[in-house]
């Protein structure tokens, strides 16, 4: 009962992250990844220290100051970021599992000026071993045409 509980509480939180959208919103956000044609990716969590086989919530916020609209490919919410957890003896986790079978892609169009939210659960799997670590996003996006790769800001977590 408890994982039907659990299960169901994690489709609402996927569901309303879903309905997160793009904003105009002025909230300040001081900790950004590199600019990348004028586009920049920052994510925040709300607790630093995690235990192993936990979701964590990431909120990403991707903001366009570039004077060109950029598109955004939706596969599946999750799978749309890559977030990593990264040691200092160069192991990499990749925090999302890629769906069994994705669904059409549909690109959402930001405007310039415009910000998108998004909540990302990410699972620290019972593989990973306990230390200190960073997390970071990536995400991909496209501008008249070109690719490009987004990264995050670096936030240092521990594992537990």
């Amino acid at each position: 009962m408890l994982k039907i509980m659990l299960g169901t509480i994690c489709l609402m939180v996927c569901w309303i992250s879903a309905c997160v959208g793009q904003t105009n919103s002025t909230e300040t956000i001081s900790n950004w990844g590199e600019d990348v044609q004028g586009v920049q990716l920052s994510i925040t969590m709300t607790n630093t220290i995690i235990e192993i086989g936990s979701t964590i919530t990431l909120v990403t916020v991707i903001k366009n100051t570039s004077t060109n609209s950029i598109q955004l490919a939706q596969i599946w919410q999750p799978a749309d970021y890559d977030v990593l957890l990264k040691s200092g003896a160069d192991k990499v986790y990749h925090l999302i599992q890629q769906p069994l079978v994705i669904r059409m892609k549909t690109m959402l169009t930001m405007s310039p000026g415009e910000q998108n939210v998004r909540i990302i659960p990410a699972t620290i799997g019972k593989n990973i071993e306990p230390g200190d670590y960073t997390v970071q996003a990536t995400r991909s996006f496209s501008m008249n045409g070109t690719s490009f790769r987004l990264e995050s800001n670096l936030l240092k977590v521990q594992v537990k």
